[in-house]
């Protein structure tokens, strides 16, 4: 696929990502996301960055390389992206939504500073104005009440405004669309580790459900997912402390994954390995893997009987390379090196 360089781990669950895009079309899309899932340190991050520049490449990289008719919607389509959304700096003044809003005007300046085409002043206008509008819906919306007078009156804008917002953002990510001529494009919106933040991963949750579900942008997500629902049955636990009776937790479990079935379709979902299943498998590195029109020459094959003993061996071999170090001794289930 043209993938770029990087594990052969992420490689492999990256093209079963792009995989995931085979016969999609853009009502499927537009009704979900794709979630990469897995535990601390099993790579998501990693595929979903790669699978992010995959999407983005346009001209002899990326997803040119697939076939158009394995691929139909790839092939019609093209995505920018905004920066790595990271859910671990929302706090009670900066959720989600305003941080979207934030490096969408952030991508809007740093890429106008470098928009050579003819300027269409009224296009420049509408969106900043659609952005601004769009805030000040979102303001509303989460507006602390004054006092109990204002109870009905605030209530009624909260509603106006949360009905409002869904079309704001379609309506805002068109019109920069629209601005840098970026016709038959997506956004492609990328969020990381959406459980870390137990306070707000739910609400997080309820915002993409709400107001991201779009046909103008495609939300890749990287969690844990048994994090997930730990965080969703303890909120359900307070919510429903008093409704239901579940002393063993079943109701709640159900729930839970209901929401989840519901929210992100199995169909939806991209499971990363764990390292049990591939740690024992033999490992090939090659050397050499870049061509315009494809996997070019391979040369230097090196060949290990496993990741677990290739692991040690090719770190000792970059510390010996840049003079790290002078004499190592490599353990590795009974296999020992001594450096020359």
């Amino acid at each position: 696929y043209g993938l770029p360089k990087t594990s052969s781990v992420t490689v492999n669950v990256t093209s079963m990502s792009i995989n995931a895009f085979a016969g999609f079309n853009e009502d499927i899309l537009s009704k979900y996301d794709l979630v990469i899932i897995g535990d601390r340190g099993s790579g998501k991050t990693s595929c979903m960055v790669s699978l992010g520049d995959f999407l983005t490449k346009n001209e002899t990289y990326g997803k040119v390389m697939l076939s158009n008719n394995d691929f139909p919607f790839l092939h019609r389509t093209q995505f920018f992206k905004l920066d790595l959304i990271d859910p671990t700096y929302f706090d009670a003044n900066n959720d989600f939504l305003s941080l979207f809003l934030a490096k969408l005007y952030s991508s809007f300046r740093k890429k106008n500073k470098d928009f050579h085409e003819e300027r269409d002043e009224n296009k420049k206008m509408k969106f900043l104005k659609q952005i601004s509008l769009t805030y000040e819906h979102l303001k509303s919306m989460t507006k602390t009440k004054k006092s109990e007078d204002d109870v009905n009156i605030e209530s009624l804008i909260s509603l106006s405004s949360a009905v409002d917002l869904k079309n704001d953002i379609r309506e805002v990510v068109d019109a920069y669309i629209d601005y840098f001529n970026l016709k038959d494009h997506m956004l492609l919106l990328r969020i990381d580790d959406l459980d870390l933040n137990a306070n707000q991963a739910v609400e997080m949750l309820e915002y993409i459900r709400k107001y991201f579900v779009q046909p103008n942008i495609l939300i890749l997500m990287a969690l844990k997912l048994d994090q997930m629902k730990i965080v969703l049955d303890s909120k359900y636990k307070v919510f429903y402390s008093t409704a239901i009776s579940d002393e063993n937790g079943e109701t709640r479990k159900m729930m839970v994954e209901r929401y989840l079935s519901k929210l992100i379709p199995q169909s939806q979902r991209i499971y990363m390995p764990n390292p049990e299943d591939y740690l024992g498998k033999e490992l090939w590195v090659y050397n050499h893997r870049e061509d315009s029109l494809g996997p070019g020459e391979l040369k230097n094959v090196i060949k290990f009987t496993s990741l677990k003993q290739a692991i040690p061996e090719l770190i000792f071999k970059k510390l010996q390379r840049n003079s790290f170090l002078t004499e190592v001794t490599v353990v590795n289930e009974g296999f020992y090196r001594n450096a020359e």
